[in-house]
């Protein structure tokens, strides 16, 4: 019997890192396998220059992790990472990704790309680093035991552009760790919209303010309003904008209030690896509007629980707002009657099984005797 070597780089118990997705499949798997948990953290203090850790840091943080991994060398056990270390037990590896490498530099020829709204230097320095990891991430796909997808969109995309063959590739989802007790829909009025998003352009949130003055200027009676969290300073586009509120960054328990104070969630975003924010939005009953590409259909059912738009449009934004407001109700109920089935499909639980489930097919016997 193995446990699972899980390999993590966070400093404290309680780490947000990644929307909190390394920590909240640690605390899943540890409920159900045996684990041997191998931290790779770096300290940062070490790169004091800016410039210097975007260039160096993150070559020293691979070379690191996989030092540790090799020093570790359990070859009869499977490794679960974050990263694509060519490290020496890499046949008994296992990835686990939202996005990849590849598809991110592939990203630098989209004229609509997130990176063009980025400066020239820390363009340069994000392409000559994805450039080195691109070819130790396609090394690593050649030689590892395999990797599991937040989305089936990845899972497709490594297929298809990277020579993963589609045996090592496992689409076993993304988790979501909402507290249902915050769960309260006694506020909603049936008109209001949220916006959540850090990095405005990323998220498409422009496009978002456009379409909202078009729809308050179309249902003056329903006096539509937009809130906006995320970004830390007021996006030009929100300024003095009427029904527009600038909340801000704001915590978890915060913004709960305005899932709940809020009908319907929109946020086309240009580029998403997965958007657990669909997520959250959707457990907490807002129909949801996003863009018909990456994981975004995985979510959004068309008519059913929201809208997808094709393209960066005002004009098709704002029709599937007014959908909202003037047939919202059915989809909310139909939020409604799904809410037990979202919850389980996207718990952290619910990941750990897959990946166990893959793993036990794959032959390797792990340790539960300790778990039941």
């Amino acid at each position: 019997m193995s446990k699972l070597c899980f390999v993590y780089s966070w400093k404290d118990e309680n780490s947000k890192a990644w929307s909190g997705t390394p920590h909240g499949l640690e605390q899943a798997l540890s409920k159900k396998i045996g684990l041997r948990k191998i931290n790779v953290a770096v300290d940062k203090k070490f790169f004091l220059k800016k410039v210097v850790t975007k260039v160096f840091y993150p070559t020293f943080e691979y070379e690191y992790a996989k030092n540790i991994i090799n020093n570790d060398n359990d070859s009869c056990a499977p490794y679960f990472v974050f990263g694509e270390y060519l490290s020496n037990v890499i046949a008994n590896t296992y990835c686990y990704q939202d996005l990849s490498i590849d598809y991110m530099l592939r990203e630098f020829n989209n004229k609509d790309s997130y990176y063009n709204h980025i400066s020239l230097l820390k363009k340069s320095l994000y392409r000559f680093n994805f450039k080195v990891k691109r070819k130790k991430a396609l090394e690593f796909y050649r030689n590892c035991g395999g990797v599991f997808t937040m989305s089936e969109w990845l899972k497709n995309d490594l297929i298809k552009n990277t020579g993963l063959p589609e045996c090592k590739v496992f689409h076993v989802g993304g988790g979501c760790s909402v507290d249902v007790s915050l769960i309260d829909d006694s506020m909603k009025e049936g008109n209001k919209f949220l916006f959540v998003g850090k990095n405005w352009d990323r998220k498409n949130g422009d496009l978002v303010v456009q379409a909202f003055k078009k729809v308050r200027n179309h249902y003056p009676e329903l006096k539509p309003e937009l809130y906006v969290a995320g970004p830390e300073v007021p996006p030009l586009s929100v300024v003095g904008i009427d029904g527009v509120h600038f909340l801000g960054s704001l915590s978890y328990k915060e913004l709960a209030r305005y899932y709940n104070m809020c009908d319907y969630f929109v946020m086309p975003s240009n580029f998403e690896a997965y958007g657990l924010v669909f997520l959250e939005a959707l457990i907490f009953g807002l129909p949801c509007i996003g863009k018909n590409c990456f994981a975004m259909p995985e979510f959004i059912q068309n008519g059913e629980n929201g809208y997808l738009i094709d393209k960066n449009d005002p004009d098709e934004l704002m029709a599937a707002m007014e959908k909202l407001l003037s047939g919202g109700k059915a989809l909310v109920q139909n939020l409604k009657k799904d809410h037990m089935n979202l919850l389980a499909k996207y718990s952290w639980d619910s990941v750990a099984d897959r990946i166990i489930d893959v793993l036990e097919k794959q032959g390797f016997a792990l340790e539960k005797d300790a778990f039941k």
